[in-house]
């Protein structure tokens, strides 16, 4: 799924999509999707429900950015060792717009509180 409010910005182009008809916001997003499936960009996000995720099992380990689905709530996202529940390794409060960087290990707990987000896998050291 895409999303935008308003407008979009790239290479200091700014572009107002608020105006656009539907069929040429649905041609805009019909563009982007094949662009990131010729690119093979698809292998490196992934969909996550509200919920509890283990690395290395249920999501691979590594290090992600979670961009938050735009929801009513305010979500927030943990992540635990799997023999403490109790004391998050790392914690974001996130919003819709702002995403949130996350490094997981084996065995670590991804918990998502309120929302879904989309999850990019980062190839580059932070």
């Amino acid at each position: 799924m895409f999303f935008v409010t308003g407008t979009v910005s790239a290479d200091e182009e700014t572009i107002d999509i608020s105006q656009w008809d539907d069929d040429s916001l649905l041609a805009l997003e019909t563009a982007i999707e094949s662009e990131v499936t010729i690119r093979g960009l698809n292998d490196k996000k992934t969909n996550i429900l509200s919920g509890s995720l283990t690395a290395g099992k249920d999501i691979p380990t590594g290090q992600y950015v979670l961009s938050m689905v735009p929801t009513s709530e305010y979500p927030i996202i943990y992540v635990f060792n799997p023999d403490d529940m109790q004391h998050e390794v790392s914690y974001c409060a996130a919003k819709y717009g702002n995403p949130c960087l996350v490094s997981l290990s084996e065995g670590q707990i991804l918990k998502i509180t309120w929302a879904s987000a989309i999850a990019y896998k980062a190839d580059m050291d932070w």
